[in-house]
């Protein structure tokens, strides 16, 4: 089978914000041709999958059970919906993606693209303030300063870290609370 540019630009790598019928997680997909693999909820869980172009067709696994699953890419490739084997429905988008500027041995700056540009704007001027006024964000956003690196690298980080809190608090069905210390 012939691989066309459409079937292998990697266009399922990146983190994304999956909901399905009973949770939610961040799925961490990389996409190397057709084959696409991947981990959720921290590690526990992982993804086995074929990408047919804007479908992507595979396995859910954790706690080694394996449940099948369908997903189609959105025309702008930000967020997508399927169905497990199940019948349980996915959604899935994607906030804050990495992009790369490689070219060959060459390694670009990397930039924060996909998602909803209207979200990531968002998100980016709420880690602004959590970085400077959440005391764990902020002791998070010190450390990163600390290890030398650039600022944008640092809010993005917050900003990702706020989704993880988010979704967590979602799951969860709970409201934030101040941490007491």
């Amino acid at each position: 089978m012939l691989v066309s540019p459409a079937m292998a630009d990697g266009r399922w790598s990146g983190d994304w914000t999956v909901r399905w019928a009973n949770g939610a997680a961040v799925l961490t997909l990389a996409q190397n041709g057709l084959t696409v693999s991947g981990s959720y909820r921290t590690g526990h869980g992982h993804v086995e999958a074929t990408a047919h172009g804007t479908r992507l067709d595979g396995y859910l696994i954790d706690l080694g059970e394996r449940e099948g699953f369908t997903a189609t890419l959105a025309p702008d490739s930000r967020s997508f919906s399927g169905h497990t084997n199940a019948g349980d429905w996915l959604l899935g988008i994607t906030v804050l993606a990495p992009v790369a500027h490689d070219s060959g041995t060459l390694r670009g700056k990397r930039a924060i693209a996909g998602g909803r540009r209207a979200l990531r704007h968002v998100m980016f001027q709420a880690a602004l303030v959590a970085a400077h006024h959440n005391p764990s964000l902020r002791s998070f956003a010190d450390r990163l300063r600390k290890a030398g690196k650039p600022h944008k690298v640092i809010i993005t980080a917050v900003a990702r870290k706020l989704v993880t809190i988010a979704n967590a608090l979602c799951k969860n069905r709970q409201k934030w609370a101040v941490p007491t210390t």
